[in-house]
């Protein structure tokens, strides 16, 4: 599992593109624009809702959101855990709560606090953010300030101000691949290392069985591996199943095989036969196990143009899903790598300007800040949680420089924009937007909640306080919303 502050970013610069990874990365062209868990089921109706609270009808999940007093004692270490509903900020002053998300995220529902304590509180380092994870799925967002509206009587109403909403990190998982499944050229297992996975022979005792009804100069998808200990040519007490096992019963990779199991006793008098794999039949090295031996879960591939690295067009013949699901990957993880992030932020059509700062890509110049004061209703801020941009694969980053530019798609300036309609010079970020949107390993999104655009997203904003003791923070899955 990954900590949870794990959060280190690269503050390179880039033109025009964010660049995100972790097992595999990704390219982000544009800006966005914008314990347990509580839940609750208001089945209100609308009239009421509009005199009342502000607050829709539906399942939601709550964050109360206290204001506490300089040097107070927030606990935020494992033996405190579960956390509930309740994250701490400093009474006057200014924070930092952070949301993240993860599609394979399981075991609670809308949200539950993973960290409680925003700092600083008495610390003079560096902002130390709350941290909330929330379910992988669309939500519509209210918000509402509470409790002492008037400062207790004298001097201004208390107030809250959200401000610089960032995008820290957003990665994905990498794609679960099927056997004979055929290489593409931005797959990452032919982009591994920047010339793709490293293939070896396999050993002389390293075989296949040749009885699958294919072709028998060679080795079949499907086919089981085994490690030939006697090396006798068939199945044998002691052999051991390397790939592939369950197409024998229900066996194991990594089983021994053992005396009257149906590949030993085949023929009564002889196990299957098993043979050699051709020149061409190869096993990536770079497993857990970390030997030129075959070692279980390496995905055996044809190398068709026989380089010795997984390339365009090579054929995953076995274990492909290991290059889907490497060791580690899964719902516990919190964060991408720490080069999550490399670039400079865009301008978008609403205006709002995006700049790369320590803290990630934040939105500044944009409309007034969403903003409480004093006991009022609730305001939705869903947009607050919005992005619009393309995303990439990083393999269309030719060059392997961090920066996404005409020359990684073979095209120039003066192209690129007398393909969008407009022949004018220079070419502008949203014209080049427009064109990434276009390309292959690229997606675009326009104004979506921004935790489903990858399989992790973490996400946060500035949260300046002056003297509120209580907000609330509601989110609706909208699949459950009632109208």
């Amino acid at each position: 599992m990954v900590t949870k502050r794990q959060h280190v970013m690269n503050t390179s610069s880039a033109r025009n593109a964010v660049i995100l990874t972790i097992t595999i990365s990704m390219i982000i062209a544009g800006v966005y624009g914008a314990g347990e868990n509580l839940l609750a089921s208001a089945k209100k109706p609308q009239a009421v809702i509009e005199w009342s609270n502000g607050f829709p009808s539906g399942e939601h999940g709550t964050i109360n959101i206290h204001g506490k007093k300089p040097f107070f004692n927030c606990d935020n270490s494992d033996a405190a855990e579960p956390f509930g509903s309740s994250i701490f900020v400093p009474i006057d002053g200014t924070s930092e709560i952070n949301f993240v998300s993860n599609k394979r995220a399981s075991g609670f529902n809308i949200l539950r606090v993973l960290d409680p304590c925003a700092d600083p509180f008495g610390n003079t380092g560096p902002l130390d953010p709350a941290l909330i994870q929330l379910e992988a799925v669309e939500m519509q967002v209210y918000w509402r300030i509470l409790g002492k509206p008037n400062n207790g009587g004298g001097g201004d109403p208390s107030a809250v101000m959200l401000t610089h909403p960032k995008l820290i990190d957003a990665c994905n998982f990498l794609p679960a691949f099927a056997d004979n499944s055929v290489v593409g050229t931005l797959d990452p297992d032919a982009q591994a290392g920047g010339t793709g996975l490293v293939l070896s022979a396999f050993a002389g005792d390293e075989k296949h069985e040749n009885d699958s009804g294919g072709d028998p100069t060679k080795f079949d998808v499907g086919e089981t591996i085994y490690r030939d200990v006697d090396g006798n040519g068939f199945v044998s007490v002691n052999d051991i199943r390397l790939a592939n096992a369950s197409t024998q019963g229900a066996f194991a990779d990594g089983s021994v095989v053992a005396d009257g199991d149906p590949d030993e006793d085949f023929n009564s008098d002889a196990g299957r036969v098993i043979v050699n794999f051709n020149g061409d039949e190869k096993h990536e090295n770079d497993s857990s196990g970390g030997t030129a031996a075959f070692d279980l879960g390496e995905t055996v591939y044809l190398d068709v143009d026989g380089n010795g690295f997984v390339s365009e067009n090579d054929i995953r013949l076995a274990n492909a899903i290991t290059q889907g699901f490497p060791e580690g990957e899964g719902g516990e993880v919190l964060d991408c790598t720490d080069t999550s992030i490399i670039g400079l932020g865009l301008i978008t059509n609403k205006g709002a300007v995006f700049k790369k700062t320590e803290f990630g890509l934040e939105r500044f110049e944009d409309p007034e800040p969403v903003k409480g004061k004093g006991k009022s209703k609730a305001i939705e801020i869903t947009d607050l949680f919005t992005w619009s941009g393309v995303i990439c694969n990083a393999a269309v980053d030719t060059d392997g420089d961090g920066v996404l530019e005409p020359e990684d798609f073979g095209e120039t300036e003066a192209s690129i924009a007398a393909i969008t309609g407009d022949f004018m010079l220079p070419l502008t970020d949203a014209e080049f937007q427009e064109f990434l949107a276009t390309q292959d390993g690229c997606q675009e999104f326009i104004e979506t909640w921004i935790f489903i655009i990858a399989d992790i997203v973490l996400y946060g904003f500035d949260y300046e306080n002056k003297g509120s003791v209580l907000t609330q923070m509601r989110f609706y899955p909208t699949a459950t919303l009632t109208e």
